[in-house]
C-alpha cells in the first residue's frame, strides 16, 4: 500500500511503516533516527503544527529530514508509556480538540506533516 500510494503521488522517497513493536523499544529506536514526536490527546501536548514548525525553521530551507510518529491505540497511551516518551525526550503532539480513532490519528498527522513540508499546497 505505502509502495502504491508513493507511485500515485508522485514520491521519489517512500515513508518508512514499521512492523508493530514493544512501546520502549520503538521510543529508542525512533529517537537515534529522527526527531521524534508522539501523538497524544493531552492537555500537555503541544500542538503538532507548531512542533513541525519550529523544527523546520532548524533545518535549511527544502533540505530533507527524518520524522518519527508514533500514534496509540484505542485508548490512548498509557501513563508509564508517556512517561518512557519523556525520559527519552520524544515531544507530546496534540492534533487538536478531537480525539480520534486510532487508525485515522496517524494519516491526520501524516497529512499534517506534508502540508507544514509545503508538500500539499
Amino acid at each position: 500500500i505505502v509502495r502504491e500510494a508513493a507511485e500515485q503521488s508522485r514520491r521519489a522517497k517512500l515513508p518508512k511503516l514499521r512492523p508493530a513493536m514493544l512501546f520502549e523499544a520503538a521510543c529508542e529506536h525512533a529517537v537515534r533516527r529522527s526527531q521524534t514526536f508522539v501523538l497524544w490527546e493531552g492537555r500537555d501536548a503541544r500542538s503538532l503544527r507548531m512542533l513541525l514548525r519550529e523544527r523546520m525553521a532548524s533545518v535549511p530551507e527544502q533540505a530533507a529530514f527524518s520524522l518519527s510518529l508514533l500514534s496509540g491505540p484505542e485508548g490512548g497511551f498509557t501513563p508509564d508509556e508517556l512517561a518512557t516518551a519523556t525520559m527519552h525526550r520524544i515531544a507530546l503532539a496534540s492534533l487538536g480538540p478531537r480525539i480520534m480513532r486510532a487508525e485515522t490519528a496517524p494519516i491526520a498527522a501524516a497529512a499534517a506533516v506534508l502540508f507544514e513540508h509545503g508538500d500539499l499546497d
